[in-house]
């Protein structure tokens, strides 16, 4: 059984979602969930930034001016702009807040800056539908006041922040910097293991481990998606959200 629920929050104005709340959705603090594994995000309520994507500059030089030693360096994370298609859709077969079932995402307009997002997801009575309008920006934080797991799509979003931050190649490794996110760990190291294909669509797979080792998340990230064709996310080896993309429309 399907219900619908039309809600018309339109925001004025253009905000960005936010880069820094990235490394937070993987944080192994106490506030990573709700009490019902919702919000796993760890973003706060405040007003939505960006933080630069940027290498820090760790190399030196000696005094005599012709050696150089290079220490790694670590990669700011930061939101790629992605505009969304009328008619453009996701859906996941997914397990999240404790509940299993299809989450779904399908643009029904675009207007301007503004978004019309028909959102599925599941619950103890069967698929829900809710539509929600806002400004591309607030699009995330308008379902997270309305929507039960509506943090699924802003952590499946900010997942695949690591993969516009480098471009991958099988064998790489990379820190990211999260010094700045109030967590009780100050960096992830990323590891790109290469190669698959998930629905049928070719992506690289991916892990991200926080240096507190709490937190671990592999996911598979195809070029041009804003989310990740895949996602499994433990903390203390507890599974948080499980997802895999079964079908997609892109205009």
């Amino acid at each position: 059984m399907e219900r619908r629920t039309v809600l018309t929050q339109v925001k004025v104005g253009i905000a960005t979602v936010s880069a820094v709340s990235l490394a937070g959705c993987s944080g192994d603090s106490d506030e990573t969930t709700d009490g019902n594994g919702d919000n796993i995000s760890g973003e706060n309520d405040g007003d939505d930034q960006t933080t630069e994507r940027n290498t820090a500059d760790t190399s030196t030089e000696t005094d005599g001016g012709d050696q150089t030693t290079e220490t790694e360096s670590m990669v700011k994370l930061a939101e790629a702009a992605y505009e969304f298609s009328e008619g453009e859709s996701y859906t996941y077969d997914a397990e999240f807040s404790g509940q299993s079932g299809e989450q779904g995402w399908e643009v029904l307009s675009v207007d301007g800056d503004n978004l019309t997002i028909s959102r599925t997801y599941p619950t103890d009575e069967g698929q829900e539908i809710t539509d929600v309008s806002a400004d591309s920006g607030r699009i995330y934080r308008e379902m997270n006041k309305v929507i039960p797991q509506s943090s699924f799509f802003r952590n499946m979003r900010e997942t695949q922040f690591y993969a516009e931050a480098e471009e991958f190649e099988s064998g790489q490794t990379f820190t990211v910097d999260a010094s700045d996110n109030g967590l009780d760990y100050d960096s992830e190291t990323v590891e790109v293991m290469g190669e698959t294909t998930v629905n049928g669509i070719s992506c690289t797979e991916f892990t991200v481990t926080s240096s507190s080792g709490g937190i671990v998340k592999t996911a598979c990230a195809a070029d041009g998606y804003p989310f990740p064709l895949s996602l499994h996310f433990e903390q203390a080896g507890v599974t948080l959200l499980d997802a895999t993309l079964i079908d997609s429309n892109r205009p």
